[in-house]
């Protein structure tokens, strides 16, 4: 019988030789990799998730084989035909199926100056919640999203929470730039703490509007107003511009986010210096450590995953409260779509978290 030499290879290429071995597969070739550590990766096969549901892969597959036009606009298409590809096609949508599933009355309302809008669950506010509010700072890239997206974000939480949201029409670009919408958080945040006690709001965003939400609390020491209860980053960082290995990795799997850009400081932060923590709270560890508890929430399939697990880390380094919640398969802001069980999930474990933290006695 002839004899096989093993010697040479390692302890590390036995487990994997075994590994592959047992499920049948045979060993891939591995990435080169250039002096920068940058990797040239062989084309392979990715099977969708196991942990993800039957729903979420049936919506992947669709958004694979049929993007939204908006996806496809030239670039330099005036921002008022984006807004509109944007609300017909993709909120609009969204939007329809929330309304179908959840029901609440929508009030417009000046807070603080600021245009905002209120959202009450139509079975009432709980006991339980009569003096607390979530304030919603909708998604949207800083310039799309305003007045459907935030209705988008808000009603399950209303509904799911029995809980009052006010989601605030922030000033965006092109038509305005940092730090325009911080200004507004606050303008209206101020307000509401006529009413309510600072340990009474929680505030939360996804996308820009949960890199907004970091942006705001920042804003809020500058300017000496208290941290509130609780905050929720969802599918977003307190990191600018949002890179890491699922920045260049989602992309290629049909992800929403593009790939980073040179460019990344364009639009709503142009001009900023993307190391001022008011920009990117994470460049302080100072500013962070003031930050109350903080929810963090997104996809493994969003391009923001590697900035938002490291905001995790930084904000945990910093003596926060921080919780990471991750789910499989799923692609950035998932959560909007409320017939996927994973939002569900989402839903419950935000209401949970910002009820644990309400009414809390805060330094």
């Amino acid at each position: 019988m002839k004899k096989i030499r093993l010697a040479t290879i390692s302890g590390v290429g036995l487990c994997t030789l075994a590994l592959a071995t047992a499920f049948g597969q045979t060993p891939k070739v591995a990435p080169t990799v250039d002096d920068d550590g940058t990797a040239h990766i062989p084309a392979f096969d990715l099977p969708f998730s196991a942990y993800a549901s039957p729903e979420a892969k049936a919506l992947y597959v669709l958004r694979a084989r049929k993007p939204l036009p908006y996806f496809k606009l030239a670039p330099g298409t005036p921002i008022a035909q984006v807004r509109k590809v944007m609300d017909e096609e993709w909120f609009g949508p969204q939007l329809a199926a929330a309304n179908a599933k959840y029901h609440v009355t929508v009030e417009n309302q000046t807070i603080g100056g600021v245009h905002t809008q209120v959202f009450t669950p139509k079975d009432g506010i709980s006991s339980r919640n009569a003096h607390h509010v979530l304030i919603n700072l909708h998604g949207g890239g800083f310039n799309v999203g305003a007045l459907i997206n935030s209705q988008v974000e808000s009603v399950p939480l209303a509904a799911v929470g029995r809980i009052k949201v006010i989601s605030i029409d922030y000033r965006m670009a092109p038509e305005f730039h940092f730090p325009a919408a911080s200004e507004d958080v606050a303008a209206v945040y101020r307000e509401l703490l006529k009413t309510y006690k600072h340990g009474e709001i929680a505030i939360y965003g996804c996308s820009a509007g949960g890199m907004l939400t970091g942006e705001a609390v920042a804003w809020f020491q500058k300017v000496g107003l208290p941290a509130p209860a609780s905050i929720g980053i969802f599918c977003a960082s307190t990191r600018v511009p949002m890179l890491g290995d699922s920045a260049y990795v989602t992309p290629r799997l049909g992800g929403i986010l593009p790939a980073p850009r040179p460019e990344s400081a364009i639009g709503y932060f142009e001009g900023s210096n993307l190391s001022d923590p008011l920009v990117a709270p994470s460049a302080s560890p100072s500013v962070l450590a003031k930050f109350p508890p903080t929810l963090i929430i997104t996809g493994t399939r969003s391009g923001d995953m590697s900035a938002a697990s490291r905001t995790a880390i930084d904000l945990a380094k910093a003596g926060v409260d921080a919780r990471l919640y991750l789910w499989d398969g799923v692609d950035h802001s998932f959560f909007v779509e409320v017939g996927l069980p994973e939002s569900q999930e989402a839903y419950d474990i935000m209401v949970k978290f910002f009820e644990e933290h309400f009414d809390k006695t805060r330094t």
